[in-house]
């Protein structure tokens, strides 16, 4: 299975029965890695067999043992990985009656050094039947040798969407780690694959406040729905209803601003004088700032 192939360079051809879903533009799946992690490229494939980025480093490579692989086209009704834009398939079934799928989809090599929780993620569409075996396999030494980290065969599958987490605690702070997705089937169902990740995510503080507040009007005191609140850099928010919090009056809002200290916001609604005011954002804390708005003129 490889971003814009249907088999590797040294397979067999495949059969006049793959014309269907080769006659289709490839679509190139997505794959993604945590920051500071190297991973499989994002960016169109050259040709057949192999992924490319701006820099020519190899995202995933196919390889296929028999007359039928993989694909990045889109077979009539196989979109239910649950994934987004273009993916890879191994469909058995569009195939048909005499042909076998042995095919690989193989990382690049990634370098998880300093990744204490490592874990390969992916969307997925496997459609059940008693002859298929997916497997997803992981190497520490570079593709030497390889050993099955996840594997479902036969009946009930994983119907998409359907969102797949393997956890790789064999890969933690190993520097040359390699994964792999492999289908094994005769006249089977299909294997759709999306959104690959692979590393350690993380939730790390960033530094910052939060602003929150009500707007109402000078004459009424009621919560406005509407008003946007202004204030640099860049930053904005929308006042809104609170019908499902009979505690909570209209008219609140809330933002996060990186930046703390002395600043300054505005509120703004048709039909109102804009108001400003100043307020002192204390870092890693939520500070209130109301605003009361006066009709126009």
């Amino acid at each position: 299975m490889s971003p814009g192939a249907a088999r590797s360079a040294s397979s067999p051809p495949t059969s006049p029965s793959t014309s269907r879903s080769r006659s289709r533009p490839p679509a190139q799946p997505r794959a993604t890695t945590s920051s500071g992690t190297e991973g499989p490229s994002t960016s169109p494939a050259p040709g057949p067999g192999t992924g490319r980025s701006p820099t020519s480093t190899p995202a995933f490579r196919a390889t296929t043992r028999g007359r039928a692989g993989c694909s990045t086209t889109r077979p009539d009704g196989r979109t239910r990985r649950g994934g987004a834009a273009g993916f890879a398939i191994v469909d058995s079934e569009h195939f048909g009656r005499g042909h076998v799928q042995n095919t690989f989809l193989t990382s690049r090599t990634l370098d998880l050094t300093g990744r204490t929780a490592p874990t390969v993620e992916f969307a997925q569409d496997l459609h059940p039947a008693v002859n298929s075996t997916a497997t997803v396999d992981l190497s520490v030494d570079g593709g030497r040798t390889w050993a099955t980290v996840w594997n479902d065969a036969g009946f009930p599958g994983s119907p998409g969407p359907h969102r797949q987490v393997v956890p790789l605690p064999q890969a933690s702070g190993k520097a040359t780690v390699k994964i792999r997705f492999h289908y094994l089937g005769q006249w089977s169902g299909w294997w759709a694959i999306d959104d690959v990740f692979i590393g350690s995510r993380t939730c790390a503080p960033v530094p910052g406040a939060l602003l929150t507040g009500q707007v109402t009007d000078a004459g009424t005191r009621d919560g406005l729905v509407g008003a946007a609140i202004t204030g640099e850099p860049g930053l904005k928010a929308t006042t809104t209803a609170t019908p499902d919090d009979p505690a909570l009056d209209d008219g609140i809002y809330w933002l996060f601003s990186p930046a703390t200290g002395q600043r300054r916001f505005t509120a703004a609604l048709d039909g109102y004088t804009p108001s400003t005011r100043p307020v002192d954002l204390a870092p890693k804390q939520a500070t209130r700032l109301d605003f009361v708005l006066t009709s126009a003129p």
